[in-house]
């Protein structure tokens, strides 16, 4: 709970700041039909039954926004952990569609569902498992093709019957497509 809050509070000093520096409405969230890139700082939090210590990870996506409400997303990062004292690394695979809603006050909101494949390896063993992924998060956009992105997703893993949560920021930026004009 202390990261969600962390995340928020980053989330909301830095809209402020994004806020500020525009004039007028701003459309958030990629437009229809452009290609996204994100780069995010997620905390990987594990079910505490796995024995694995939750960090902080960096995370890679790309994806297209298909019209204005529907968008698929390919994400890839490692959490480097330990399970006891063996250090341990956790590689996750996701993908996800996207189902935006009208943008609010420049901020607007997204819910997203999709599958992951997840990976543990510690001390020469390796284990795979499959997830299922729900999530909630929103976009801002700071200006040219640059958005501000905050996220929290749940994952229920179908091999280790298990729930793990993830809480991220970072940056998205967004090529092609076309905003309606301001």
């Amino acid at each position: 709970m202390n990261t969600l809050r962390t995340v928020l509070l980053l989330l909301l000093a830095t809209a402020g700041g994004a806020a500020s520096a525009q004039d007028g409405p701003v459309t958030a969230g990629p437009a229809a039909n452009s290609l996204f890139l994100s780069a995010l700082a997620l905390r990987h939090g594990f079910d505490p039954e796995r024995g694995l210590a939750g960090d902080v990870h960096g995370a890679f996506g790309m994806g297209f926004r298909f019209n204005e409400r529907i968008s698929a997303e390919l994400t890839g990062g490692r959490t480097p952990t330990r399970t006891g004292l063996v250090e341990a690394d956790v590689d996750t695979l996701r993908l996800d569609a996207l189902w935006h809603f009208d943008s609010s006050a420049g901020w607007q909101p997204w819910v997203s569902g999709g599958f992951a494949d997840q990976e543990t390896k510690a001390g020469g063993a390796k284990q795979r498992e499959g997830m299922v992924v729900a999530g909630i998060g929103l976009f801002r956009r700071l200006g040219g093709p640059f958005l501000l992105r905050a996220e929290w997703r749940l994952g229920y893993s179908l091999d280790e019957e298990a729930w793990d949560h993830m809480a991220g920021i970072g940056l998205t930026a967004a090529f092609g497509g076309s905003l309606p004009p301001r």
